[in-house]
């Protein structure tokens, strides 16, 4: 049961987006990306108690208006704001204009109308964002560079301005998936999870140069999503993660083993919401 000095929230998923070029298009498409992903639900909540135009704009066709009532009820209804912010990705205007696909239900990028890539533009050098993760999570790849600017975009856009009572930003999951771990079959090879251990230190120091850049960083939760099996009824083993990769639970008997990427994530931030595995997880 909640207290009453609790805090209570929502969160959000999503990765950072960053225009590719400075176009005036490629911006008006990260907008649009940010207004149909985290603004569908954060601008009601954190500042206006009603959609973003270009959202409320398509859902116009089948949705009532909110009542006045309604929007006093919805603003200001969380406490902080809690993000899945697990990378970050390039946003650019369609191929084929804005304009025809933002008037056009048949346009494959509709009603979002923007298009994503993972490789810096060809004048930038043509680069991926980082490395990838496994094959198994095609949307991930180790952006750690982004996750200050990330931070403090939430911070501006949605906690700052908010007239209720949010403070705070709060990383609600952090994670990857190390490359082709499920084909290794020697306990060394799946000890060792070099891209995982630097994408959790990375990340980690990412945060500290947030706050130190001035970011109310809240709270963070690491997820071993790969790991930990916890979508599998019959998987033998689950990660109990407690803003670090600390400890293996194995249901069929066999000794718990640590990852090398816990080692380089086993310093904790004092915050004042501490969130922790034990608090969610749910092992069947």
């Amino acid at each position: 049961m909640l207290g009453s000095n609790s805090s209570i929230t929502y969160k959000n998923n999503g990765g950072y987006k960053i225009p590719l070029t400075n176009s005036s298009a490629d911006a008006e498409a990260v907008q649009r990306a940010w207004d149909f992903n985290e603004g569908w639900f954060s601008e009601p909540i954190y500042l206006t108690g009603d959609y973003p135009a270009t959202v409320k704009e398509y859902l116009s066709g089948f949705l009532r208006n909110f009542t006045d009532e309604e929007k006093k009820d919805i603003l200001g209804s969380a406490d902080f704001y809690a993000h899945d912010a697990y990378t970050a990705q390039f946003y650019m205007a369609p191929d084929s204009g804005l304009d025809s696909c933002v008037g056009n239900a048949t346009h494959p990028l509709y009603p979002t109308c923007a298009n994503t890539t993972y490789t810096y533009s060809a004048e930038d050098g043509g680069w991926v964002v980082g490395p990838a993760a496994d094959p198994g999570s095609p949307w991930l790849h180790k952006a750690t560079d982004w996750v200050p600017v990330f931070l403090k975009y939430m911070q501006d856009t949605w906690v700052t301005p908010s007239p209720g009572p949010a403070k705070g930003v709060a990383v609600t999951e952090f994670g990857f998936s190390e490359p082709f771990e499920s084909s290794k079959s020697l306990l060394q090879d799946i000890l060792y999870d070099p891209v995982r251990a630097s994408y959790y230190h990375d990340y980690m120091e990412a945060i500290l140069m947030a706050i130190a850049e001035g970011t109310d960083v809240v709270g963070c939760l690491a997820w071993s999503f790969v790991d930990n099996y916890v979508s599998a009824p019959k998987a033998s083993c689950a990660h109990i993660v407690r803003t670090t990769l600390t400890k293996v639970v194995c249901r069929n008997g066999n000794k718990a083993t640590s990852l090398d990427s816990a080692c380089n994530t086993s310093t904790s931030l004092t915050l004042p919401y501490v969130i922790t595995f034990p608090l969610l997880w749910t092992v069947h």
